[in-house]
């Protein structure tokens, strides 16, 4: 309950602190008023050397923007010939390749709105969105041609208005050819409405900034976004334009402002810029605070002179000692009773005292928890064994002669119909698989601790009897890994592997033990369920037996090779059933899958290809070696790597055999005369033949025969037109018996030889 008043010590030590602070904080806010001056003039330089900056800055990206125009002016695509042409809309490829260009310069700056290609003799222009043909004597076309009114290559030019230009936006503007005095057109980049209200923005240093572009009439072409009062824009416009470069405070409104005045020396023109910051929002704060402290510390400088007076008696100075250990609140102590304060104050601590121990009794597992986990991972600073098993015996006893083993339990998901719980669901199986563990070797075990590392894993820490043999030491602890899998399994339907460490005495030890019992579980059976494994009985690694797919793994490369995606899974889906039959344990399964990585991606350097930037520089290994549940490995090579790889090598095969087809085609045409047969051109150009024929039904419409009949044919009609030419030396000229084109001529033509050729000569017999 709050209370009026304050008794004697309370009074006193507000009287010591006021009168402590009364004096220095009027000294302060007498410096402070003094500041407020050389703050102004620190402003101003500080607001001109800012603005330079950003100007400097700005200024480097509007020469980057001409480089780049000027750039693009000589790139071929701009060639003479667009002087010539008289319809620009009747080629196609080089409009298209003009887009392109266009496409490209636009997306040479955020700030661009679009390019255009203007031709001044056909009186077009060519946007990204095609040709369009300006009507003479319209403003449009007055307009495009006002740009084109410059001395220079290159220039800045503004228009009042230009389709998809701001009103009043400067626009780049290069003649072409550029170095040429007669030029056929211009290549024209306009900005977007906001471009350069935007830049101005960055020479706004402060919130409360205005800045403006001006040209070399002081003109404005621009002003940021924080011009709101016209008024003030025109009288700043006014004054920049007065003035020489440099740096000034300009008053206006009742305001002072900071100004920076500087300029852009463009192509053709200069451009001037102007900042301007309101100084009073600075100083104007330091002057009222300052004041109002002075006037603060007067009060209670006097305050504290009285009430130091009044407080001076000392017969209660004990009590105020008391008082002081136990008031942590505002209560004032006029008329209470110390003595009765002090007790209840008493009463309070002890009633927190027995709360916080309750919690500290709950948090015990958790600190346990903790320190082991940091433990396990090497986090915790070296520590004496004493200490060591002082700090883990935290609410639960640790006998001092008994020793120590770790035990590791990692549940693996079977198949899915034998799930209770789902994918996403790990943290709550990594939760259950802790509590079982824990509460199972606390039945069995004077001590135990349990660390859960959130994926699907746990580790325990517990006593074993020292007295009993190793043989019953081992027997214990296979009977608690069983009871484990057992329960985890009934529970949750997930397979338990438990690896145990070998007993040790020491706590310092664990670590050690930790990752020989982490080791010895990549010995794991892939086809059996529930497994426990002592780190005494692991076999050595040149003893585990393995056989590695290695002719799956050759068909697998060889249709990753040809881009065949589907035939890809098929493979992988044999290769690693191989894999899981012939690799005993884990650790050969890895080996296998890392092999597996290793020679698609040697494939895939050998086709000439870089595989960093397919797989944007990630480390393929690494993330291999992340994966924890061996069943998801095979999904990610199928998703992660073979996929995109297959689809690059289907691309560059598509690419490889079309090429193919044409050298065929050629091929036909120049040993026409010859006896042709699919397999013969299929040697000739070094490709599987029924991939060709495929590719040679695609590319073409017709089979290889019906196409080489209808080009034999299509050649004896051309030689049937001479009428000096006999009809058997006609067939021998296209590879044909007489007799053999009187029937294809016959089933092709309706009519024979001889007979087409009186209808193309009109000869009557």
């Amino acid at each position: 309950m709050k209370r009026t008043g304050s008794g004697n010590f309370y009074r006193r030590n507000v009287a010591m602190i006021l009168f402590a602070a009364g004096i220095p904080a009027i000294l302060i806010g007498i410096v402070i008023y003094w500041l407020q001056i050389k703050i102004a003039d620190e402003f101003t330089a500080s607001h001109q050397d800012q603005v330079e900056k950003v100007a400097q800055r700005l200024n480097a990206q509007f020469v980057s923007l001409e480089m780049s125009l000027s750039h693009w002016a000589f790139n071929p695509v701009f060639n003479e010939k667009w002087s010539g042409m008289a319809l620009v809309s009747d080629n196609f490829q080089e409009v298209n390749d003009v887009i392109k260009t266009l496409l490209l310069i636009k997306n040479l700056d955020p700030m661009i709105q679009n390019a255009s290609f203007y031709l001044t003799r056909q009186n077009a222009v060519i946007t990204e969105l095609g040709v369009r043909r300006l009507e003479p004597g319209v403003g449009e076309a007055d307009r495009y041609r006002a740009y084109m009114t410059m001395n220079q290559a290159i220039a800045w030019k503004t228009s009042p208005s230009l389709p998809g230009s701001p009103e009043q936006a400067p626009a780049l503007v290069v003649r072409l050819p550029a170095l040429s005095t007669a030029p056929y057109g211009g290549l024209i980049v306009q900005f977007r409405h906001d471009a350069f209200p935007g830049l101005m923005n960055q020479l706004a240093v402060q919130q409360q900034s205005v800045s403006l572009l001006l040209q070399g009439d002081g003109s404005r072409i621009a002003g940021s976004s924080g011009v709101a009062d016209e008024g003030l824009a025109d009288r700043l416009s006014a004054f920049a334009a007065a003035q020489s470069l440099g740096s000034y405070t300009w008053p206006w409104s009742g305001k002072t402002y900071a100004v920076t005045i500087g300029s852009f020396q463009r192509l053709n023109s200069s451009w001037r810029y102007v900042s301007a910051t309101s100084m009073s929002s600075i100083t104007q704060p330091i002057a009222v605070w300052s004041r109002s402290l002075i006037a603060l510390s007067l009060v209670s400088l006097a305050a504290a002179i009285v009430l130091s007076w009044l407080g001076s008696h000392r017969l209660y100075r004990p009590m105020r000692q008391l008082v002081r250990l136990f008031r942590v609140d505002n209560i004032r102590l006029d008329g209470v009773n110390e003595l009765a304060y002090i007790e209840n104050e008493w009463r309070g601590l002890l009633s927190e005292k027995d709360a916080v121990q309750a919690q500290l009794r709950q948090q015990q597992p958790f600190l346990r928890s903790g320190l082991l986990l940091q433990m396990l991972l090497g986090f915790l600073p070296p520590m004496r064994e004493e200490e060591l098993r002082e700090r883990l015996s935290i609410g639960q006893r640790m006998e001092p002669s008994e020793i120590f083993a770790v035990m590791i339990v990692r549940l693996y998901a079977p198949a899915l119909r034998s799930r209770k719980f789902a994918a996403s669901d790990r943290s709550l199986v990594s939760f259950v698989a802790a509590n079982v563990a824990e509460e199972i070797v606390q039945r069995h075990a004077a001590y135990a601790s349990v660390v859960n590392f959130q994926d699907e894993s746990a580790a325990v820490l517990l006593q074993i009897v020292e007295q009993k043999s190793e043989g019953a030491q081992r027997a214990e602890l296979s009977v608690i890994a069983g009871e484990i899998t057992e329960t985890l399994y009934s529970i949750t339907g997930y397979h338990a592997v438990i690896g145990i460490s070998r007993p040790i005495e020491r706590i310092s030890a664990v670590p050690f033990a930790f990752e020989e019992a982490r080791n010895v579980m990549h010995s794991r059976d892939l086809r059996t369920g529930n497994q426990i494994f002592f780190v005494e009985d692991a076999p050595s690694a040149n003893k585990r037996p393995f056989i590695y797919p290695a002719f799956l793994e050759k068909e697998l490369l060889g249709n990753i090779r040809l881009g065949d995606g589907e035939q890809s899974i098929g493979y992988l889906d044999a290769f690693f059933d191989e894999l899981k039959v012939k690799s005993v344990d884990e650790f050969s399964y890895r080996q296998g899958a890392y092999q597996l990585l290793a020679c698609i991606l040697q494939m895939f350097i050998e086709a000439g290809h870089n595989p960093y930037p397919l797989f944007e520089n990630k480390d393929l290994y690494a993330h291999l070696s992340s994966i924890r549940d061996t069943s998801d490995i095979k999904d990610w090579l199928r998703d992660g790597v073979i996929a995109p790889i297959a689809a690059a090598m289907r691309t560059d095969k598509e690419d490889y055999v079309r090429r193919k087809v044409d050298e065929v085609i050629a091929l036909i045409q120049f040993n026409l005369t010859k006896d042709l047969s699919m397999e013969w051109c299929a040697d000739a150009v070094a490709l599987d033949y029924k991939q060709l024929s495929r590719a040679f039904k695609q590319q073409t419409g017709y089979t290889f025969i019906d196409y080489v009949t209808r080009l034999r044919l299509a050649k004896s009609k051309e030689l049937l037109r001479d009428p000096s030419l006999k009809i058997n030396d006609i067939a021998d000229s296209v590879g044909y018996q007489p007799s053999y084109l009187n029937r294809v001529f016959k089933k092709y033509e309706g009519i024979t030889p001889g007979q087409y050729r009186e209808h193309v000569l009109n000869i009557k017999p």
